[in-house]
């Protein structure tokens, strides 16, 4: 019985700090998107696409009259309703309360008056691009972690994703965007805006990737050589890497060889090429970038092998 409550207190804490972490990143996401559109975005007249854009649009044209917090979230409620109906109430709650915190915060920080990045003179408006979608895209990859989205155009994408797998669900986001901006450009009489969008949304994209896919980079290498035993064995055992080997024939030569496979951080990459020229000269060597890698040595520890137990 003992075991049995302690398994459940463990469980339940699990449970606990699971869904904290997820609160604290919806929170945190939520946060710094509201920063991206309150201080870059909005006073500079930047429409990157989607809801924010549009709410961007309407509050220059209203001459601020209307918030832009508050088209933020009136814009998103048919999507949200959407969004419950064809993805799931997970993320159609989560979505919901990143929004609700975006749109409060946006609004909440223009009835402070908080000072703004590009409505003085002189301000540059590329810096403010670059900022507002890094800041932006970084938000974005963040609730993406949590089974949640930025609401707006985000929403469209999942729903097209799940329906259609295999459809390059970046393009009809991206034209989507396009059409808001070039729109913005058009209401407002303004182009030079429409132009640091497109920076925006492609800081905006790149961040996305970067944080999504995480910092840790590696190199694939793969190498046909005739001395397997020998390279693989000093590539396990200096730099600490798994190696697969495949047996293979050359098609030119005819002659039989072997495949070797072999991932490896980019740090090691010098040394690898060491212990390639210094194991076999001879061996036909290149390498691929592996920018997201999954399993032992890279996102779990190791573990030991028997003989090294023993």
């Amino acid at each position: 019985m003992g075991k049995l409550k302690r398994g459940k207190k463990l469980k339940n804490g699990k449970k606990a700090a699971d869904v904290f972490r997820v609160c604290a990143i919806m929170l945190f996401a939520s946060l710094i998107r509201c920063a991206a559109v309150y201080f870059f975005i909005v006073p500079n007249k930047f429409a990157p696409g989607g809801v924010t854009g549009a709410a961007s649009i309407i509050y220059h044209l209203t001459g601020g009259k209307i918030p832009a917090g508050l088209t933020i979230i009136v814009l998103n409620i048919p999507l949200l309703i959407l969004a419950f109906f064809k993805m799931n109430k997970t993320f159609a709650l989560r979505s919901l309360i990143v929004v609700v915190i975006l749109s409060v915060g946006v609004d909440v920080l223009g009835m402070l008056n908080v000072p703004q990045y590009g409505i003085e003179e002189g301000a540059d408006k590329m810096l403010a691009a670059i900022f507002g979608g890094a800041i932006s895209g970084a938000s974005l990859s963040f609730v993406f972690k949590v089974n949640a989205s930025n609401g707006g155009t985000d929403i469209v994408g999942a729903i097209i994703q799940k329906r259609y797998s295999a459809t390059n669900v970046a393009w009809f986001i991206f034209i989507f965007d396009a059409a808001i901006a070039l729109l913005g450009g058009i209401l407002l009489n303004d182009f030079v805006p429409v132009m640091y969008s497109f920076v925006a949304m492609f800081v905006s994209s790149k961040v996305s990737e970067t944080v999504t896919r995480g910092f840790t980079t590696a190199v694939t290498f793969t190498v046909v050589t005739k001395k397997p035993n020998e390279l693989g064995g000093k590539i396990i055992a200096e730099l600490h890497r798994g190696v697969t080997a495949v047996k293979s024939v050359g098609l030119y030569t005819g002659e039989e060889s072997t495949l070797l496979q072999c991932v490896v951080r980019k740090r090691q990459v010098s040394e690898f090429h060491r212990i390639l020229k210094e194991t076999d000269g001879e061996a036909f060597a290149f390498a691929m970038p592996a920018t997201e890698v999954l399993g032992q040595g890279f996102t779990r520890p190791l573990e030991k092998r028997e003989n090294e137990k023993n």
